[in-house]
């Protein structure tokens, strides 16, 4: 565990985390990942403290990452994938809330990318830029990325930890723009097109 590769950050990923986060936020989510490479009591209370920042709700995908990060400092990269499930999701419900037409019939299906790209007039310039370069450098190649080349795993635990912290506060930013994307950030959505809540109204 005292792995020195685990305390590793590629710089875009740093750069986005320092663009986002307060120094507070930084300082304490490199503070953790130390704790996942201590002894296991440590271990065990940094895994605590992040389950509990993260919640385990909306059930998917949040229920899946709690099990994941478990696990940690290692299978860091399904750690960091269903995070970025997340995102895609809030991102999907905001499309559906206040996008075109053509985005409400296809942007629960479509990627973060490709809804991203067709929400320029909806988030705002700041916000459209941390989202992308977070698909771009963190959940893309959570994906599809297979080539690691000399590293002992694609993303270090410090780089899993700062992307649970990146996730978080992105998912507060996004839910600012939709009432839709609320709903599913507060597990009142059944499925893409039926928000629970609407039982409790009749």
């Amino acid at each position: 565990m005292s792995n020195p590769f685990n305390n590793e950050i590629r710089p875009a990923i740093q750069e986005l985390a320092e663009d986002l986060l307060t120094s507070e936020q930084v300082n304490g989510a490199v503070a953790l990942a130390k704790l996942l490479c201590r002894d296991e009591n440590d271990r065990q209370n940094a895994i605590l403290r992040l389950q509990q920042m993260m919640g385990r709700s909306p059930k998917r995908p949040l229920f899946y990452l709690e099990h994941e990060i478990k696990d940690l400092p290692d299978h860091t990269r399904h750690v960091v994938r269903y995070a970025g499930d997340y995102i895609d999701q809030m991102v999907k419900y905001c499309a559906y809330d206040k996008g075109t037409f053509f985005l409400k019939v296809r942007g629960l299906r479509s990627s973060l990318g490709s809804n991203l790209r067709k929400l320029t007039r909806v988030f705002s310039r700041r916000l459209l830029d941390l989202l992308t370069r977070f698909n771009e450098t963190i959940y893309v190649p959570s994906k599809h990325e297979w080539d690691v080349e000399d590293r002992p795993h694609l993303f270090s635990a410090r780089e899993a930890v700062l992307c649970l912290f990146i996730v978080k506060q992105l998912s507060l930013e996004v839910a600012q723009y939709s009432q839709l994307a609320q709903s599913y950030d507060n597990n009142e959505m059944l499925d893409y097109h039926y928000d629970k809540t609407q039982e409790q109204r009749l």
